[in-house]
């Protein structure tokens, strides 16, 4: 009687256990497509991306954009590197000690 009892606490038990990876793979599911969503990505790449299930990094690789060449054939600086913002300036004065 007590090895049936075990045998229906251990059935139990691993059907728990499925359930929550199934769970948990349909949650992963649900955050990933909410992430490319996020990111901008369009409907059809993301299902294709679903397809893929890879990593998320790895699928980012897959539809980055290559960045355009300009017309020499090199890349244009980014504004950043050219012209650095100005520093953050205090509202109020520094008032003399003396």
């Amino acid at each position: 009687m007590l090895l049936w009892g075990l045998v229906v606490a251990g059935l139990g038990a691993a059907m728990i256990v499925a359930a929550l990876l199934v769970a948990m793979r349909r949650a992963e599911q649900r955050t990933r497509r909410s992430l490319f969503r996020a990111l901008g990505v369009n409907e059809e790449t993301i299902d294709r991306l679903m397809d893929h299930r890879g990593d998320v990094v790895s699928a980012l690789d897959l539809v980055r954009r290559p960045a355009r060449p300009t017309d020499a054939g090199r890349r244009e600086p980014q504004r950043s590197a050219l012209k650095p913002e100005p520093p953050e300036r205090s509202i109020g004065r520094i008032r003399d000690s003396g």
